[in-house]
């Protein structure tokens, strides 16, 4: 299945066949590691083509940013714990970013945690993680002051 996903990014059998090597030799890693480890393009790429593949948008984080009423829908705990950032919310449904389009636990652990329907979308996880500290790091500050 990801070797038919990787070619309908446009991935060549080269690149497939240096991703499925660099997995046999690595097999805890996935799918998406090994695409932008061995496959020869930036994550940012990756994530573009297999969104377009899977039918995911991709966000930048540098200029879309979380929504309060999104960050308020998880614990911080939740959030680290998936590796998820919230972005959007509303009554029915979460919008959280995630950085591997093959991460279907975390979407099935964000919808048992926040009783929603949820929606991914992809960006770089040193994006999610940069933009995810300072969110828990801001929440946590505000809980230090409300309880002074």
């Amino acid at each position: 299945m990801a070797t038919v996903l990787l070619r309908a990014a446009g991935y060549s059998d080269a690149q497939i066949s240096r991703i499925e090597s660099g997995r046999a030799a690595n097999p805890s890693m996935s799918v998406s590691e090994a695409a932008v480890k061995f496959g020869g393009r930036k994550e940012a790429e990756y994530l573009e083509a297999m969104g377009a593949v899977l039918g995911l948008e991709t966000v930048d984080l540098e200029t879309r940013h979380p929504e309060p009423e999104a960050l308020t829908a998880l614990a911080a705990s939740t959030v680290y714990q998936y590796s998820a950032l919230p972005l959007r919310s509303d009554a029915e449904k979460l919008t959280i970013v995630i950085s591997d389009p093959f991460d279907t636990k975390s979407a099935d652990g964000i919808r048992l945690a926040s009783k929603k329907q949820v929606k991914c979308v992809l960006a770089p996880a040193d994006e999610v993680d940069k933009v995810t500290e300072s969110v828990v790091r801001c929440y946590i500050n505000d809980l230090q002051e409300r309880g002074k």
